[in-house]
This record gives structure tokens, C-alpha cells and sequence, in this order.
């Protein structure tokens, strides 16, 4: 998956004989006529033009969708991960499995592993809003049960360290962030910093229920979600974006209520302005990366509809394989991957990658919403099946 910047138009990314390059092919805005290239491999995560940063993301060949489940004393615990190198001796990263695999042994019989999904040509965007599916279905199974699920992250860390002067330390914050081209604002009730432009859809035309902010202390930084906005998709996204800023899986916290706002942040252990500033920005810049993935629609986790229902489709074929893509009524979207009875959990990723495969210059609006990003893209590839 190549991402152009905007300004840019992606024409083709086409691989390079058998070898493990890819040569993209693009132009600029200001001159669609003139055509320009270059190469990447999968060593490359981005790549820079004249300042302007186009996101890489590779499909894995192979994924696994894995359960680990093991009993201490009358406790039976469970815990759901994504393996991409599809190891059977690999039972998760999870510090308590760390810590019981120390203790009883590493590996069975004391671990028992289940392969919930196998998963083929998946970018590890797809791959982990598919393991964030899994995870909410096994705690639901597990309250049921009465089993434990140790899926939780940053859930027993304490918010401790030096008090931070909120006021004085926030303005110095939002100083150094407007020196870096970012502005910011503090909230009046609770002291959170939060942007003033954020990217959508976490912007106020977009609708509301989704923010990237501090936490009230500043000790924190990251997103929250409104119960309706929190879906796998979103959660997912979240994660690989604070992962992408150096934390790891088990710094980043859960906090919050199912009823009302869900908080995905992580401590950034500084009372640097500067820092915090700089941060704040490489998190900005990283959402406006991905900002055409997250989606600020009521979560309904992609059940099925009925197919009396269905009012317009069309089978597309893209790199990643080929896919048909379905609209409902009330303009409901599902897409489907070589015949799956499941639907794609990220249906802006692959729609993402329909537009710029097949050049359809979807506008900037659409895709503040699934439905819209669908509605335009059915509709270009209907224009153009009409023309041809």
C-alpha cells in the first residue's frame, strides 16, 4: 500500500521483474501530464520528496490470528495476539505469559495455543483490526465463562512521578508547539491539551466522540473514543500510531468506561516542553497519515445484512487481491475478499487502495465517513464501466 502525500497522484506501483523492488510511478497536482518514479523495497516504511512524506505499508504473505489459554490453580486465563511469522512455539508478548512460562515452562503443555484465523496478504493496518476483533469477542466469552482475559494494556500502571505544573508547563507546551507549526489549546474545565485542527475525522465537522489529547495531568498522550466511535478499526489504528511512536504494546494504557469515553494513551515520562511539543506533533503528523482509515461512525463490527437490501456493488481487482464491494440500503458498506462469508474489517483501507490503483481522485471530503468514501467510489467505477 503506497500513500501519496497531498498534491501528488499515485499512477501505479508495479514490481520490478523478480526482484523484491517496486517502482512507483506518480505525478504532481500542478501537472498530471508529466509523469515521475521511484523505486522502494519492503525495507522502506516511507519516502521522502522534497519534503513531502508518502506512507508505505507492505502486506504480510502469511498471518495468524492466535488464542493462548492456561490454568493456575482454578483460574483459567486467555489471551488473543497476532502472529506474523506464524510460529507454533510463539504463545504471545504478554507479561504474564512471560511470567507463567518462567515459571511452569515455555511452550505446552501447560500453554495451549488455538489458531482462531489464518490470514493471508494483509497489511498489518487489517492485520490488527482483525486481532482487535478477536480480542473483544474472547472478553465477552470470557465474562460469560467466567474465564480471565489478560489482553489488557497498561492497566496496572500507576500515575506516579513528579507533579507537573499543569498551567505553567501547558502554555510553555503550546509555545514551543506553534514554534514547530502546530497549534494547540488548553481546555478550561479539565486541562487537557488538545489541537485546534485536528485532522478529520477527529475534527468538530466531522461530527464529535473522537479526540487525540493529554490527559488532565500532561503525564499522558493519545486518543480518546466515545463508546460509538470506538471501534476495532479506530482502536487498532490507534495502537500501531503510539507504536509507531516508540511505545510498545504494554505501555500503552486502556483507561475509561464502555458507556462513555474509552482513553488509549501512554506516558511520555517528561516535563519537557520542548519534548512534549515534539511529540504532540509526530502524533499529529502520523493521524493525518492514516487520517482516510479512521472512521466516525457507530460501530456495528461489519455483521451481515441482508442481501434483499443490497442497492449497488461492483468486483474490483487491486494488489492485494480481488474484492467485491456492496452497498446497502441506508448506505451501509461491505466488502468482501476473494469470496469471504466475513467482511474486511477496514473497509477504508481497501477502498483507500481502489482509488489509488484505479486513479479515481476521490475528494478529501469523503472520506470522513465509510459510507461516503464507498458511495464515491461505487459511483466512479460505475461512471467508468458506463464509458467504457
Amino acid at each position: 500500500m503506497v500513500d501519496p502525500p497531498r498534491g501528488f497522484k499515485l499512477i501505479r506501483v508495479k514490481q520490478i521483474g523478480k526482484t523484491k523492488n517496486w517502482k512507483v510511478t506518480y505525478a504532481k497536482s500542478e501537472d498530471l501530464s508529466v509523469e515521475h518514479s521511484f523505486q522502494i523495497s519492503k525495507k522502506l516504511k516511507d519516502y521522502d520528496i522534497d519534503g513531502y512524506r508518502w506512507a508505505i505499508e507492505w502486506s504480510y504473505e502469511t498471518a495468524q490470528i492466535y488464542k493462548t489459554e492456561f490454568s493456575v490453580g482454578d483460574k483459567n486465563y486467555i489471551y488473543v495476539g497476532l502472529d506474523t511469522k506464524c510460529d507454533p512455539n510463539y504463545f504471545g508478548s504478554s507479561l504474564v505469559i512471560h511470567h507463567y512460562g518462567e515459571v511452569y515452562g515455555k511452550g505446552s503443555p501447560f500453554f495451549t495455543k488455538h489458531i482462531l484465523e489464518d490470514l493471508e496478504n494483509q497489511t498489518m493496518t487489517q492485520l490488527c483490526a482483525k486481532e482487535q476483533e478477536h480480542i473483544r469477542v474472547s472478553k465477552e466469552e470470557a465474562q460469560k465463562n467466567g474465564s480471565y482475559s489478560i489482553n489488557y494494556t497498561g492497566a496496572n500502571r500507576r500515575d506516579v512521578g513528579p507533579v507537573i505544573d499543569v498551567m505553567k508547563v501547558g502554555k510553555e507546551v503550546i509555545s514551543a508547539a506553534k514554534d514547530i507549526g502546530l497549534l494547540l489549546y488548553m481546555t478550561k474545565k479539565t486541562h487537557r491539551i488538545k489541537p485546534i485542527t485536528p485532522p478529520p475525522p477527529f475534527d468538530k465537522a466531522s461530527g464529535s466522540g473522537m479526540h487525540i489529547e493529554t490527559s488532565p495531568g500532561l503525564r499522558k498522550i493519545g486518543f480518546s473514543f466515545l463508546k460509538h466511535r470506538g471501534s476495532d478499526n479506530n482502536i487498532s489504528l490507534a495502537k500501531i500510531i503510539l507504536n509507531e511512536l516508540e511505545f510498545d504494546e504494554d505501555s500503552i494504557c486502556e483507561s475509561g468506561s464502555a458507556s462513555d469515553y474509552k482513553y488509549y494513551m501512554v506516558f511520555h515520562k517528561s516535563q519537557d516542553p520542548k519534548h512534549i511539543a515534539d511529540l504532540y506533533k509526530r502524533l499529529i503528523d502520523k493521524v493525518w497519515e492514516r487520517s482516510k482509515l479512521f472512521s466516525n461512525e457507530p460501530m456495528d463490527h461489519n455483521g451481515p445484512l441482508p442481501e434483499e437490501d443490497i442497492v449497488q456493488q461492483c468486483n474490483v481487482q487491486i494488489s492485494s487481491g480481488n474484492f467485491l464491494i456492496i452497498k446497502y440500503v441506508g448506505g451501509n458498506i461491505r466488502i468482501y475478499k476473494d469470496g469471504s462469508k466475513d467482511a474486511e474489517n477496514n473497509s477504508k483501507e481497501v477502498l483507500r487502495a481502489v482509488d489509488n490503483e484505479y486513479g479515481l481522485e476521490i475528494e478529501d471530503e469523503a472520506w470522513v465517513q465509510t459510507q461516503k468514501a464507498g458511495r464515491s467510489v461505487l459511483n466512479k467505477l460505475y461512471e467508468r464501466n458506463q464509458g467504457e
